[in-house]
């Protein structure tokens, strides 16, 4: 059966154990006569691999599915900025009226129509009432990771940095050596969003070290990832 977790697709049996060796694929596709069709994580490619996951054929995308691609990569901005906007919001978004016309309660709806189609709210039957789906309660738990790491990758200076062509960016080009840690200091609660996501990322990338790494060592030492900013202690 297919499973998936934040690396990527892999393959598990009946048990639920990943039959793979710890590989994951961008996408998979069950396994038929003992081969399956797979995407790879590091250039997208398609193939064909047995049970032992080596890798039988490399299958050509045709031209028509490569328009389509570049296509959808082309247009594949606007539910990062859906997000965005929404987590921007000081409204509430489970509201809904339908008296008001002004220009706030538009945008209003908007967004809660596109956050809808993304799957994090529900209407009610009745159109009256909004819900906040499972997959929701990711972004509207004020104490969720995953919220802050979404409005830390969204944030305008990381979005400008990807736009060098607009002209707001070379008019502002003087500031573009600003140092990026720098500028969060200035803002204690921008401080503590990336001192919390930071974390977040060392914590998962030392997951399960203390099953590698001799006991001893962690007896005697206190162990810092300081990618994180502040340090991230392994307990």
């Amino acid at each position: 059966a297919r499973a998936r977790d934040e690396n990527g697709w892999f393959f598990i049996d009946r048990a639920g154990v990943d039959i793979g060796e710890g590989r994951r694929y961008r996408q998979i596709e069950n396994f038929y006569n003992g081969q399956a069709l797979v995407q790879l994580l590091h250039d997208s490619s398609r193939c064909i691999i047995d049970e032992q996951h080596r890798i039988l054929a490399r299958l050509d995308n045709c031209q028509d599915e490569n328009r389509t691609d570049i296509e959808y990569i082309s247009k594949s901005y606007w539910p990062s900025f859906a997000l965005k906007i929404g987590l921007d919001q000081k409204t509430n978004l489970l509201q809904v009226d339908h008296q008001s016309n002004d220009d706030k309660s538009k945008l209003r709806e908007q967004i809660q129509h596109v956050w809808t189609e993304l799957g994090f709210l529900k209407l009610s039957s009745d159109k009256k009432t909004f819900t906040v789906t499972d997959r929701g309660r990711l972004l509207f738990d004020r104490n969720s990771i995953t919220r802050d790491r979404a409005c830390y990758w969204l944030r305008d200076q990381h979005i400008s940095a990807w736009l060098p062509t607009f002209d707001f960016q070379n008019q502002s080009s003087s500031n573009s050596n600003i140092d990026v840690f720098s500028d969060i200091a200035k803002t204690p609660d921008l401080v503590a969003l990336t001192q919390r996501v930071l974390n977040s990322y060392a914590d998962q990338d030392w997951h399960g070290i203390t099953s590698a790494l001799p006991k001893a060592l962690f007896r005697a030492s206190s162990i810092v990832d300081l990618g994180g900013g502040v340090g991230a202690l392994l307990r």
